[in-house]
């Protein structure tokens, strides 16, 4: 880790420190690595063209377009609904379920 020093207006620093609840220097230190960061990066598109995929990282590409494997959009209502699942024929237990809680 090195040390570093510069200048910046430290009303306007303390101002956005206190309006995002962090530290000045905790502020100031994601502030330098964010924009170090995207200075890096600036040369990202120039790097990726000198240096294409090769044949086993495409490989990779065509698995992630295959999708899901199964429907689980039956599941929807798994979380909310507990470990039992609704089945069609019972529309009053549904509509119970997904009403408002009254109260809150």
């Amino acid at each position: 880790m090195t040390r570093l020093s510069f200048r910046v207006d430290a009303a306007d620093a303390q101002r956005w420190a206190t309006a995002l609840g962090v530290d000045r220097s905790e502020l100031l230190r994601e502030a330098l690595r964010r924009h170090l960061d995207r200075l890096g990066s600036e040369g990202d598109a120039d790097r990726w063209l000198a240096n294409p995929l090769v044949q086993g990282e495409r490989a990779l590409a065509e698995i992630g377009d295959w999708g899901p494997a199964e429907d689980w959009s039956d599941w929807v209502d798994a979380a909310r609904c507990g470990p039992r699942r609704m089945a069609a024929s019972e529309p009053a237990l549904s509509a119970k379920l997904k009403a408002p809680i009254k109260g809150v």
